[in-house]
């Protein structure tokens, strides 16, 4: 107990704070006490135990910031990776659709399609920016449900659901997106130079 009543007696000096009359020990304790009074070594001992605490706190700091970075990017790799499958289901969704003479549909259909190539295309160049290897993806296979749909009820029934599932994903990929573009300083002057 009085290793931690010195310990608090010491940190309230080095704060410059007044020392509360429970802090401080009488001369007559058995252990060593500080007595509300801390030498010059043990205070300049002190700022440099919160010096290295300081440095190692925002060294800490900046590598978790680091690593949120590279989680959310790998996040939008996959996100981005999502949207070309997406697209090719629009692209079987727009076509069907302008079979059945809702052309207004299929335009909107390719306009979102042309949107989200854009949108993996952003991506990808951010994650060679950060220098995040891309990985090769694989000949895509739509399904033959999703092809061929055994009825013009399913049909709908697939587009609307596919269209519900961008939408979730593009809610995620805008929420990513604005916490990485928050933690990027805005000026870069202060930038250190590599």
């Amino acid at each position: 107990m009085a290793a931690l009543g010195n310990a608090l007696t010491l940190l309230l000096l080095c704060l410059g704070l007044r020392i509360p009359e429970f802090c401080c020990f009488s001369p007559g304790d058995s252990s060593e006490g500080l007595s509300g009074e801390a030498s010059a070594e043990q205070i300049t001992g002190m700022q440099l135990e919160f010096e290295h605490s300081l440095t190692l706190a925002r060294k800490l700091l900046a590598e978790t910031r680091a690593l949120i970075h590279v989680y959310i990017m790998d996040r939008l790799r996959v996100l981005g990776e999502s949207f070309r499958i997406y697209s090719a289901y629009l692209e079987v969704i727009a076509e069907r659709e302008k079979s059945q003479s809702h052309s207004s549909i299929g335009l909107g259909l390719s306009i979102v399609r042309l949107d989200l190539r854009d949108l993996r295309h952003h991506i990808h160049l951010q994650m060679s920016i950060a220098h995040i290897p891309l990985q090769v993806s694989a000949p895509l296979r739509i399904p033959e449900h999703i092809l061929h749909p055994s009825s013009s009820w399913k049909a709908q029934v697939q587009a609307l659901s596919t269209l519900r599932h961008l939408e979730q994903c593009l809610g995620r990929v805008v929420r990513e997106f604005t916490f990485l573009r928050a933690s990027v300083p805005r000026d870069l002057s202060g930038a250190v130079q590599g």
